[in-house]
């Protein structure tokens, strides 16, 4: 069942009505409005042996059971001399991979056996994935955008269509909710354990949420008797209104959408594949200058006949040498991009040829891959 956390004592505010309320809760009993989860006397720390998000249960909910596929850690880098925070490499890339392993953790951590989701891009898959391990779980999904694709990889993750929310039997879960808030923060924790230099964080708003949930964590830090220094910059198209989730003494920075389309077509040309969302967070980003954008951003793949020579290579090298990571996997074939060994490697996972375990070398995450049992050759 769920508990509190480490340190004690916690409750949940409602950011519309703010009542306050002794227990968790995905939504305001009162207004209906969303809670954010308030502890008392936190205190940051690490767990370095643990290569995903929970190395920071010190702040995070506390569950009988935690559900995770190895979600955070994920790295940060420069585009064109841009610092970004890359969340493409979670699990299913993207950062809502985050808010899934806690609402997972939950789901599992409780007697819940029905669970009715409302269709939001990116989150609702990144959900069912991690809830697909729940043998007694009934997942629906009310799925009214049928324009997107997601919906067709959400079936086959086993989660039922439905064209409306019909039963109470089920608990309703939507986006906005506290453990999403608290899975999005530890995006802070990750570029404070780092030690990033860096002035700004720069994120795409359309919610509010994600900017919502990083000052949260920026927050916590402070109250935990740390120098944090970062300021949270919230951005947005010009003349798109300002979310209410964001705090009232956060600047929003406002971007003519022509800026914003230059710097996608620039980003597109020069290989780096984008959101136009996230190329809003990366124009303020480098306008700013000693910003860190957080983006989600892949590369240009390579010609078909390329992908098909690397994934024969990369079983014939690892039926050799056993376990390795990527980049010693691109060591020995140096013929190949470092680009297309990831594009590669995660094609065979998903199709169960590779296998693939953590582990944390100091603070960073390392991702180690083999052949599964099935496919190895005397």
């Amino acid at each position: 069942m769920l508990g509190s956390n480490r340190d004690g004592k916690f409750f949940t505010s409602c950011l519309f009505c703010r009542r306050e309320f002794d227990e968790y809760l995905m939504k305001c009993p009162v207004c209906g409005g969303p809670l954010e989860i308030v502890f008392l006397n936190p205190r940051f720390r690490v767990d370095k042996g643990k290569p995903n998000i929970w190395r920071y249960k010190s702040l995070l909910p506390s569950f009988s059971k935690v559900i995770t596929y190895g979600e955070g850690l994920t790295p940060v880098s420069r585009i064109h001399g841009v610092l970004i925070k890359n969340e493409r490499y979670n699990p299913t890339g993207t950062y809502s991979d985050r808010a899934s392993s806690l609402i997972a953790s939950y789901v599992a951590s409780t007697n819940i056996k029905k669970l009715w989701i409302r269709f939001i891009e990116d989150f609702t898959y990144s959900l069912s994935y991690y809830l697909s391990g729940l043998a007694d779980l009934e997942v629906e999904v009310y799925g009214d955008d049928i324009s997107n694709d997601e919906l067709g990889k959400l079936v086959e993750l086993g989660v039922k269509l439905v064209p409306s929310y019909t039963t109470n039997n089920s608990l309703e879960l939507d986006y906005l909710n506290p453990l999403t808030i608290e899975g999005l923060k530890t995006i802070i924790f990750e570029v404070y354990e780092r030690k990033v230099r860096c002035e700004n964080i720069v994120v795409p708003t359309v919610t509010g949420l994600l900017a919502r949930s990083l000052w949260k964590g920026v927050k916590e830090l402070k109250e935990s008797g740390l120098d944090v220094c970062y300021t949270i910059v919230p951005v947005l198209i010009k003349g798109w209104l300002k979310p209410t989730l964001i705090p009232s003494d956060m600047d929003v920075v406002e971007v003519e959408l022509e800026t914003v389309l230059n710097t996608f077509v620039k980003l597109c040309r020069s290989g780096v594949r984008v959101k136009p969302i996230s190329a809003l967070a990366y124009a303020v980003a480098e306008n700013l200058g000693n910003s860190l954008a957080v983006i989600t951003a892949g590369y240009k793949s390579s010609t078909r006949m390329d992908r098909g020579r690397v994934k024969e290579s990369i079983i014939n090298l690892l039926n050799r040498e056993g376990s390795l990571t990527a980049y010693e996997i691109w060591k020995g074939l140096k013929n190949f991009t470092l680009r297309g060994i990831y594009k590669a490697l995660k094609s065979l996972e998903v199709r169960g040829v590779l296998c693939s375990e953590f582990e944390v070398r100091g603070s960073r995450k390392i991702k180690r891959y083999k052949l599964c049992e099935n496919q190895l050759k005397s």
